[in-house]
């Protein structure tokens, strides 16, 4: 029973630890984007903007050319 115990709250502190490592990762993108002049778009950027990189997972940073 212990040991079931201790796997639990192994795959808790995993799962906590992954969350906020992909926070700061999203936070990052987002600041990174907008000091380049840009913002963050949905799946594509809009006509007269170029694709710079991701803000975060498949979402385009977009600047006005």
């Amino acid at each position: 029973m212990s040991l079931r115990w201790l796997f639990m709250v192994a795959l808790l502190f995993s799962e906590m630890l992954l969350s906020s490592a992909g926070k700061d990762y999203i936070i990052k993108g987002k600041e990174a984007c907008i000091k380049e002049g840009g913002h963050c778009a949905g799946e594509f950027c809009p006509s007269g903007h170029t694709e710079l990189k991701l803000c975060y997972d498949n979402v385009p940073c977009c600047i006005p050319s």
